[in-house]
């Protein structure tokens, strides 16, 4: 089987370890895999893969010379299945793929549309061009969760096309205790209580409540610290609140790092925490449970969906709940209940998620 994935991003995200983890799964299954994304560091995810990777970079919302391109791609190739993981791709890629006549046909956006933090106007017209692409040229639409099928299904979707299926946990739990140190002496937070997140710094992640209720409790404890471990479009903004609240010598924003150091930057944190405003599914506090961190999440109901009694959750952007929540971990240090952690990771195994895509691409392709 031949299997295309498109996405408009270079970088290192949710969506773009998802795809890299169906890359990884399939060929592992002897099935062919190509790539069409942005040059950047999404790159390092497919280095030791059979993946052809082609960088492609959308330059418009409707991008007549991409669709030309992909389409010849997909005739030479032969390619039996596509499935698009944004929504530049998702339009521009099933346009493309429906007038190849690929016989699967897979959209995916991983956060429904219409909880976007954009203004009201932008969301109509994306969800309206979606809508009219998904009814003439997907197959399928892909929800991680129900809470995001039944987002989608008030979206105007059609039911007969959603299927459900949740994402995998797939962490290298190993890491470098050297290299756990070396980071904690490099900011200055040896023999302090540090609490953090990890991803990218874009608006919906809410980081900048975090900052504000972590500010609260700094003036109660002076031994704690706040790391953000990532970068992206926020990182101008969250430093300059930083700033603004003289919390320098306190916080620190790491900016992009190496996916291979992933699991130490993990393992600096003695809490993990997840203000989001909007998810499709929440992969790194998944990943944070695995690695043995305790929780705080906001309580959206996608995340309520998937952690269930995992996590310790705070209400959705009430700086006030956080920073009692916060409080109430520095003070007592509260660990995680290990057996029910071990339930919720296990329910989320590569093995399903891998099995689970190839029955939707085999459907139309066999």
């Amino acid at each position: 089987m031949r299997v295309l994935y498109a996405i408009n991003s270079g970088v290192l995200g949710g969506a773009e370890k998802h795809i890299a983890d169906l890359t990884h799964g399939l060929a592992a299954k002897g099935h062919s895999v190509h790539i069409w994304c942005e040059a950047g560091l999404i790159d390092e995810l497919f280095k030791n893969t059979t993946a052809v990777v082609t960088h492609q970079k959308l330059h418009f919302d409707i991008c007549l010379s991409y669709i030309f391109k992909l389409y010849n791609y997909l005739k030479r190739e032969n390619i039996d299945v596509v499935h698009t993981h944004d929504l530049k791709a998702g339009v521009n890629a099933l346009i493309a793929a429906k007038l190849a006549g690929v016989p699967v046909r897979v959209g995916h956006i991983h956060t429904p549309l219409s909880v976007w933090e954009i203004s009201g106007v932008k969301k109509a017209i994306n969800l309206f061009v979606y809508r009219l692409v998904h009814t003439t040229c997907a197959t399928h639409e892909i929800a991680i969760t129900n809470t995001a099928r039944d987002i989608k299904l008030k979206e105007g979707l059609d039911p007969a096309k959603i299927v459900v299926i949740p994402n995998a946990v797939n962490i290298d739990t190993k890491y470098d205790p050297d290299l756990v140190a070396q980071y904690l002496s490099q900011w200055g937070f040896t023999d302090t209580f540090v609490m953090g997140c990890v991803g990218r710094l874009s608006i919906e992640k809410n980081l900048s409540l975090l900052i504000k209720a972590f500010h609260k409790l700094a003036l109660e404890h002076e031994n704690i610290r706040l790391v953000l471990i990532g970068g992206g479009d926020e990182e101008s903004k969250l430093k300059a609140l930083i700033n603004e609240l003289n919390l320098e010598q306190k916080v620190v924003i790491t900016g992009v790092f190496p996916d291979g150091h992933k699991a130490a930057l993990f393992k600096t944190l003695n809490l993990f925490v997840f203000p989001s405003l909007t998810e499709g599914f929440g992969y790194v506090p998944l990943e944070a449970l695995s690695l043995g961190l305790p929780v705080i999440s906001s309580d959206i109901p996608v995340l309520k969906e998937v952690f269930q009694d995992s996590v310790v959750y705070f209400k959705s952007n009430d700086e006030n709940d956080l920073c009692t929540k916060l409080k109430d971990f520095v003070t007592t240090n509260k660990g995680i209940d290990r057996a029910i952690v071990s339930k919720t990771v296990a329910s989320y195994s590569l093995t399903a998620f891998i099995s689970n895509y190839l029955s939707l691409y085999e459907r139309k392709v066999l």
